[in-house]
């Protein structure tokens, strides 16, 4: 009887919550992490904005045996990050991006063009995030925004869903991890460059 209870509440909470908290099963794609680092991008390709002001941010080049152009078909394509498993987050990763170019898949579909495959097959993806180096935490009803920098983390993560308004499970890839030291030689790496 109690085996039955714990089911059922099992079960409401990964449909209340709409993703699968294990890290197999249905609903999960792989992405492989080729590299992380910093860059200036235009405002325009963190945020909602059509400014050509450079910021900051974190690159990440992904790839996948997936192509998820057509995996996420019909859903709308977030990319959610967080510091330390969600004691930090941050709303505002953006993409996936095709390759590196300009054809963001999380944008309403305007013909865009097909993912692109490297020689080995492999889907090439990159996601930003972490715009202005900085991660944000909801204080006081109101998100405060802090320099990375300046924070005590071991790792930052993100992944990337698809969700829709349905009660059903959103599908998702794997996180994919930079480590505070990985950081902190991007950021080294960055300045070096300036």
């Amino acid at each position: 009887m109690q085996r039955s209870a714990l089911i059922r509440c099992f079960c409401c909470i990964v449909l209340s919550g709409c993703m699968n908290p294990l890290s197999f099963g249905p609903g999960r794609i792989s992405v492989s992490n080729e590299g992380a680092q910093i860059v200036e991008v235009p405002t325009r390709k963190i945020y909602i904005s059509e400014s050509d002001k450079k910021v900051s941010a974190i690159r990440f080049d992904l790839s996948s045996e997936t192509d998820l152009h057509s995996y996420f078909d019909g859903l709308n394509i977030q990319i959610r990050c967080a510091l330390n498993d969600n004691e930090y987050a941050d709303s505002f990763g953006s993409g996936p991006f095709v390759g590196s170019g300009s054809v963001n898949l999380a944008a309403p579909y305007n013909g865009m063009t097909a993912s692109q495959q490297r020689s080995d097959g492999r889907y090439i993806y990159t996601v930003y995030a972490f715009g202005d180096l900085s991660a944000s935490r909801l204080e006081n009803h109101t998100f405060k925004r802090y320099p990375l920098e300046t924070l005590q983390f071991s790792k930052l993560s993100c992944f990337i869903v698809g969700v829709t308004k349905a009660p059903v499970l959103f599908p998702r890839s794997n996180e994919f991890i930079l480590t505070h030291d990985q950081f902190l030689t991007a950021l080294k790496t960055f300045r070096s460059q300036k």
